[in-house]
């Protein structure tokens, strides 16, 4: 299987990092940047020959976990297809034989968590098929591997708890012991711990994945660990023809389809939740290919080694025989999850808009309920403020993780959603089911969040219109005086002017704002132990009872001015009843977008403009050439 991969590793570009990746795991130089790798480290530590597996290197345990997880493992074997060198599949076996010994029995440690056990012992049985396909695999040494497998598959299950039944860790655990175990034990279907796992597994992925195909614990990131690890499961029962139960292919079907819905744009995720802006391709080379359809292949995409080498020639080869696919989809409607995404193409320079308010999720969830990003033509403009690390004392952690990272209302400076440590929170807010609308080119968003203890409610509207403009609307109801700050996240190739008109790559966005603003610096995360400086527009206001704010976004040249509508046979001058904005794109499009804020329990209602009657709460009327459209929206 793996030598039929030699005449494919072609790109000398990739071989020579590989080589040079491989070389620094020969001489004890680690580092962990691989596309998933979950806790990157792109620092390199020097352990000594003897590796002490439990050492911490960069006062993050996480380091610790990624080392015994062994991804490495698949860059040496990939060097030895490449060069055909020894030293890397020797180093394969010292690696591996070193933690065996280290390891006689299995106790819990910074070395065995059962999550890295999981991922570690994956790794430990490929290494086996590797190695012995090319006769580098003595009988004495498959022995005391597998005899070490065996401990930790049982581990594992002395060490299961209800506890990860919800959590990815289970999932991970569970799948992985769905095909090694059968690559194990000729007599499988006997075995106490498969029969469990079988079971277990299956009712783990109906209670942690969402009827719209999103993992409940709200991180993109950790989605794709899950995903990733469906899919190898399907993968490798399939070789071992073993029949798998419709319902592991259906939610692999639908999870696949949830990360393609939240993919922007340029082809990587943003960073919701603890997740890095990562790119995703190759999860969806990997997808058509072990599912076996182009659902969502949008163009002629490399295969990259490492995905070669999870897939093997014909897997491979089948992804290469498949047609692009110019029918993808550019709408996600994440009603479960609270998560929705729209880009107005299918092109790498569409523009996107992700609009969030949904559960807390698990301990990767983040204080993010109606936070708004955004992409202008490609180029990403407000963006989530990303995770950076899990250490408990870093103070950028829980600031992370807070509302004031993200693109939402605070009010008072009293956040209602409260993060207190790495994976806990003080308080969480109430969200409202989100109220969707699509009418072509125009997507309607409306939701909201109630604050009980505190007595007030923030409502959220926003029209998302292809054709590059966006329309915010922000009310919160709170007896009283008080004050909001509204937080705008820049991407960190973000630039802004004193008329607050946004650019990047030569990509212009104007920000219409209402209220005092201020420009400050901050820093953003956008992988694992990175961060970026960032600009973060804060907009306030001072209200008593009531407050209504707008802010608009629109491509460069477009003009916006307010307009007034008529009430029955009366211009309705009522700001509080409703606003409305005229976009003028060009000599022959304009579009007018009309929100109201409450419903109509006086005088007529029938409401019109230029002649165009309606009797509806948003709705947008686009003219072209002299001929109006009306999208109602609500």
């Amino acid at each position: 299987m793996y030598n039929e991969l030699k005449p494919l590793l072609t790109n000398q570009e990739e071989n020579k990092k590989i080589i040079m990746y491989a070389n620094q795991i020969v001489e004890h130089q680690f580092s962990f940047d691989k596309t998933w790798d979950m806790e990157r480290c792109t620092t390199i530590y020097e352990l000594p020959k003897i590796i002490d597996w439990n050492q911490i290197y960069n006062d993050d345990e996480e380091w610790v976990f990624m080392l015994n997880r062994f991804s490495y493992l698949k860059d040496l074997s990939l060097a030895y297809l490449i060069t055909s060198a020894t030293i890397y599949p020797d180093k394969i076996k010292d690696l591996m034989m070193q933690w065996i010994d280290k390891h006689p029995t299995m106790e819990y440690s910074l070395s065995t968590r059962t999550l890295d056990t999981a991922i570690r012992l994956e790794m430990f049985e490929t290494m086996i098929q590797f190695l012995k396909e090319f006769n580098l695999l003595s009988d004495v040494e498959e022995k005391k591997i597998k005899t070490s497998i065996v401990s930790q598959i049982q581990y594992l299950r002395d060490n299961y708890i209800t506890k990860y039944r919800l959590s990815n860790w289970g999932s991970i655990q569970l799948l992985t012991l769905n095909h090694l175990i059968p690559e194990l034990d000729e007599n499988y279907t006997e075995n106490s711990i498969y029969q469990w796992a079988l079971k277990e597994s299956k009712e783990q992925l109906h209670i942690q994945v969402l009827k719209d195909g999103m993992h409940w614990e709200q991180s993109t990131m950790y989605h794709v660990e899950v995903l990733n690890n469906l899919l190898t499961m399907i993968q490798k029962n399939r070789t071992q023809q073993i029949e798998i139960e419709y319902s592991y292919i259906d939610t692999a079907m639908k999870m696949v389809d949830a990360l393609f819905g939240l993919t922007l744009p340029q082809g990587v995720i943003e960073t919701f939740g603890d997740s890095d802006r990562t790119m995703t391709k190759d999860v969806f080379i990997k997808a058509c290919s072990i599912l076996n359809t182009n659902k969502w292949k949008k163009e002629e995409w490399d295969i990259d080694a490492d995905t070669l080498f999870d897939l093997g020639l014909d897997l491979a080869l089948r992804f290469k025989s498949f047609e692009v696919n110019h029918n993808t989809p550019v709408l996600f409607d994440g009603h479960d999850a609270g998560i929705y995404v729209v880009k107005n193409s299918t092109k790498p320079n569409a523009s996107s808009t992700m609009f969030i308010n949904g559960s807390l999720g698990s301990g990767h969830g983040h204080s993010d309920n109606l936070h708004l990003s955004l992409s202008l033509n490609g180029i990403p403009f407000l963006i989530d403020s990303g995770r950076y690390t899990y250490r408990e004392d870093h103070k950028e952690r829980i600031r992370l993780k807070s509302m004031e990272a993200h693109n939402i209302v605070l009010v008072d400076d009293l956040p209602h959603s409260i993060p207190d440590g790495s994976w806990t929170n003080e308080s969480f807010c109430r969200p409202l089911k989100t109220f969707v609308n699509h009418s072509d080119e125009v997507h309607y968003y409306e939701s909201g969040i109630l604050c009980l203890d505190k007595g007030y409610t923030v409502l959220r509207k926003l029209v998302v219109l292809d054709i590059n403009i966006w329309l915010l609307v922000d009310e919160v109801i709170y007896a009283g005086k008080h004050h909001t700050k509204t937080f705008y996240h820049l991407d960190p190739d973000v630039s802004v002017d004193q008329n607050y008109l946004l650019s990047s790559h030569d990509e212009y966005l104007q920000m219409n704002i209402n209220g005092d603003t201020s420009i400050k610096e901050s820093v953003c995360s956008l992988r694992y132990n990175e961060l970026s400086k960032q600009k973060v527009i804060e907009v306030t206001h001072q209200f008593e009872n009531h407050l209504i704010n707008l802010t608009d976004f629109y491509q460069k040249g477009i003009q916006v001015e307010d307009v007034f509508i008529q009430q029955g046979d009366k211009i309705c001058n009522e700001h509080s009843l409703y606003c409305a904005k005229k976009y003028i794109v060009n000599e022959d499009e304009t579009v007018v977008v009309i929100l109201f804020h409450k419903e109509i329990y006086k005088g007529s209602k029938i409401f019109s403009y230029e002649g165009c009657s309606f009797h509806a709460q948003s709705l947008v009327i686009k003219t072209k050439a002299g001929v109006k459209e009306v999208h109602v929206l609500k």
